[in-house]
């Protein structure tokens, strides 16, 4: 598959606007399955290893501010172990502050009716009251469901998901 040079330019400019906005380590672009080539000499035979990224967004209620936009980056290890799953979660507290943090995601196969959901722990190698919890049902994995602290779904009619960009 070629990749139109163009394209890696804008990809790359993407990136440069990222790092720029939340001040901290590089990131992947967001939805986009990068690749590693290594080319053997004679037979030019190219490996590729593709790392896969999803991003999630929305709207989540507040007590004190017109709502939360909320960005959540999920970048999956890849296959040759080189790294952890890791995360980057953008909360932005509608006319106050903005907040940065990454880190490191578990993953459980499982939730609740749906033995195929995908359960999601921010911060899985801390304590408990630093996680985060969402999941994705397998019937709708485009929509992330923030959990509360007891690993529960949240018993309002706020809106409490995530959806997917494309």
């Amino acid at each position: 598959m070629k990749i139109d040079v163009a394209f890696v330019c804008v990809l790359d400019l993407f990136v440069a606007l990222i790092l720029v906005s939340c001040k901290h380590e590089a990131v992947q672009p967001k939805n986009v399955e990068t690749k590693k080539h290594f080319i053997v000499a004679e037979e030019a035979v190219v490996a590729e290893e593709l790392e896969r990224v999803i991003m999630y967004t929305g709207k989540l209620p507040s007590a004190d501010c017109p709502g939360i936009l909320i960005t959540l980056t999920l970048r999956f290890a890849n296959q040759s172990g080189e790294m952890e799953n890791m995360y980057e979660l953008e909360e932005e507290y509608i006319g106050k502050n903005t907040f940065c943090t990454t880190g490191e995601f578990g993953m459980e196969r499982g939730y609740g009716y749906d033995r195929n959901a995908v359960f999601y722990i921010l911060d899985h190698k801390h304590s408990t009251k630093e996680q985060r919890y969402y999941v994705s049902f397998s019937d709708k994995p485009e929509v992330l469901h923030l959990l509360n602290s007891r690993k529960e779904m949240f018993k309002s009619n706020l809106n409490y998901m995530l959806r997917m960009v494309r």
